[in-house]
């Protein structure tokens, strides 16, 4: 049997709005305990995926998406992980910088 993102061990649960945007790599990261970075991409997340992999260590985070964000990626299975894992709304980090 297949594992599932659920199967998974994470070092912690991370609301979406914590995350910060790379816009050239269109790569969401959070700062790891190690030093490093962990990162998801906007693909990944547009494919349902909401881990995210150390660059560096092997810790991963789980990335909690809110309402808006869920909306935002289409992402109907986040819904019932969000529910699991007792996220709270959060803000919406944009996806495009905004321009002067």
């Amino acid at each position: 049997m297949a594992a599932t993102e659920d199967d998974i061990p994470v070092y912690d649960d991370i609301p979406f709005g914590d995350m910060q945007f790379d816009h050239a790599t269109k790569t969401y990261w959070h700062a790891c305990p190690c030093g490093d970075m962990f990162s998801i991409t906007e693909e990944e997340l547009l494919d349902g995926q909401t881990i995210a992999h150390c660059n560096d260590c092997s810790l991963v985070i789980r990335v909690v998406l809110d309402a808006g964000a869920r909306k935002l990626f289409g992402n109907e299975a986040s819904e019932e992980a969000a529910g699991e894992h007792g996220a709270a709304p959060v803000a919406v980090a944009p996806l495009a910088a905004a321009t002067a």
